[in-house]
């Protein structure tokens, strides 16, 4: 009966000191950190977001605080998918400027706005939009995810 009693402390002493490291948050600047963070963080602490402007969305270059919230506002208008890419894969930069990392669909989301804007959505093709549209959504996911950067 000890030692069931004895591992039985023992286990929930490790299982306890385990989750409290793995749910442990650095905290840094006066809020609890995360791996990621939203679009809607980002906007609404625009003195962090600032400090990590400027950031280039493939020919779209992010220089000032009021452009960010813009574009992290889909530019007032959410029913353009390049809007919801930019705004999604600004805030993945900022996250990568944070916390570091990259992601495979932020490199072709950069690639793709070097040749099409916000401008160019209702020229492109069904398929450019499904791109587009999977696109964001890869970095809508990332960026809701509290998951470490990849490296």
């Amino acid at each position: 009966m000890k030692k069931k009693l004895a591992l039985l402390v023992f286990t929930l002493i490790f299982v306890f000191s385990f989750s409290a490291a793995a749910f442990a948050t650095d905290c840094c600047d006066g809020c609890c950190c995360h791996y990621t963070l939203t679009p809607g963080f980002w906007k609404n602490h625009t003195d962090l977001t600032e400090s990590l402007l400027p950031i280039a969305l493939g020919n779209i270059d992010v220089t000032s605080i009021d452009q960010a919230v813009q574009i992290l506002n889909s530019n007032g208008d959410s029913s353009n998918g390049i809007n919801k890419l930019c705004r999604n894969l600004l805030a993945a930069k900022l996250n990568f400027a944070y916390f570091g990392g990259s992601l495979d669909a932020a490199s072709q989301a950069e690639c793709f706005l070097m040749e099409y804007g916000p401008d160019d959505w209702s020229t492109l093709t069904k398929e450019q939009k499904r791109y587009v549209l999977g696109l964001s959504s890869a970095l809508d996911a990332y960026n809701n995810s509290n998951h470490p950067p990849e490296s």
